[in-house]
């Protein structure tokens, strides 16, 4: 047999996606002596045996058989073994033939690592977790389930992490919010995000309520599937808002900044944008049939930077002025609850549906479309008259 014999260190390190392979070409067994420091992690070890007065110690390492890990010392061991998620037999975690190689009772524990594959049963926790590496693939899920997951060292997410919400969880290595996405999807109340509140893509899919006082901070997209209630009481900024609910509300009370677009699905559901400074880029189509709100006090600042629409004709609701960069077209009636004024850099203002004060007489409206026109397509103040009309534009 060969004998590969090293004096000094011997550092060898490979990653959960790329392992380093020691192996004989020819499947014979091969020898290896270490006399210095060592550190090993991430290999692959096939027909090997250690000689000489010291173990070697491979943390992380693919055992792939015909080693000498349980001779006498000086022996491989292999310290915490990664565990690929196959879910051949169904999506509990617990089942020992879920993974590759076949785990211990309870699946990967403390010491371990688990990569978690795009596969048919994804994984779901029946009991608590502790893990040292954790890493989900793209395209491949895993749900806590309302049980609390520990990761000891890295935790790498190209897919997505599911959450009921009240989970314990714990990254000593440091959340991903590089990549990959995270969903909260419970039906009871919440008052914070169980993951923190940084993340690359955040979803809400639930029927549950979370007030949130943190600072949101999402990287690539935030969005809403479901029925749920959200009030966000801290800052949020998002490059992509996606609000395709399929019922109740989502309120702002803080200031949001998104930087790329806002969506909404054809739904109804109510939407509200009070308090500090909205500002969205480009163009926004309101398709919710329920309620905009844009402000609530006279104070708050609202920014559209291109277009806004209410194509699906919501009620709008405005408690402070907006300025857009766009077109402004209301398909829906408007109330005002404060004196208001629109303007538009010399775009069109359009309003097909009636325009009315909250209180007969009080609130008063101006509009300022620069060079751009004003139409009214329906009836102004017949409800509730306002105090005042004031039209700027080349065209009313």
């Amino acid at each position: 047999a060969q004998t590969q014999t090293i004096g000094g260190v011997l550092s060898i390190q490979g990653n959960s996606t790329s392992r380093v392979r020691l192996l004989s070409q020819t499947a014979a067994t091969w020898n290896i002596s270490i006399s210095g420091a060592q550190a090993i992690a991430y290999v692959e070890v096939k027909d090997s045996e250690v000689l000489g007065s010291a173990d070697i110690t491979a943390t992380f390492a693919l055992n792939s058989g015909n080693n000498d890990d349980a001779a006498a010392s000086p022996q491989w061991v292999f310290a915490g073994t990664v565990y690929y998620w196959t879910g051949a037999t169904d999506t509990a975690w617990t089942t020992t033939t879920n993974w590759s190689p076949v785990s211990g009772v309870g699946g990967p524990a403390a010491g371990d690592s688990a990569i978690i594959q795009n596969v048919t049963n994804q994984p779901v926790l029946t009991a608590p977790v502790i893990i040292d590496d954790l890493t989900i693939y793209t395209g491949a899920e895993m749900d806590l389930n309302g049980q609390s997951l520990t990761v000891s060292a890295a935790f790498s997410n190209d897919g997505t992490l599911k959450l009921q919400g009240s989970e314990t969880t714990t990254f000593t290595g440091g959340f991903d919010s590089d990549s990959g996405a995270v969903e909260y999807y419970g039906g009871a109340g919440y008052a914070s995000l169980s993951a923190g509140n940084t993340y690359y893509s955040l979803a809400f899919n639930g029927t549950g309520t979370w007030t949130l006082a943190g600072a949101i901070s999402v990287s690539n997209s935030l969005t809403a599937l479901n029925s749920e209630i959200l009030v966000f009481n801290g800052t949020v900024n998002t490059p992509s808002l996606v609000m395709n609910k399929t019922g109740g509300t989502a309120t702002f009370n803080n200031n949001l900044t998104v930087t790329i677009g806002l969506a909404t699905a054809a739904t109804n559901f109510s939407l509200a944008f009070n308090g500090g400074t909205t500002t969205i880029d480009g163009n926004s189509n309101f398709t919710n049939t329920g309620t905009v709100t844009l402000g609530d006090n006279p104070g708050d600042s609202i920014n559209f930077l291109g277009d806004i629409f209410t194509s699906g004709a919501p009620a709008t609701v405005f408690g402070t002025s907006l300025s857009a960069g766009g077109n402004q077209i209301y398909s829906g009636n408007i109330t005002l609850n404060t004196d208001v004024v629109l303007s538009t850099g010399n775009r069109d203002i359009i309003f097909n549906g009636t325009v009315n004060a909250a209180v007969a007489g009080v609130q008063s409206l101006t509009i300022d479309a620069g060079t751009g026109s004003v139409y009214f397509n329906a009836a102004v103040g017949t409800t509730a008259a306002l105090n005042s009309l004031d039209l700027i534009g080349s065209e009313i």
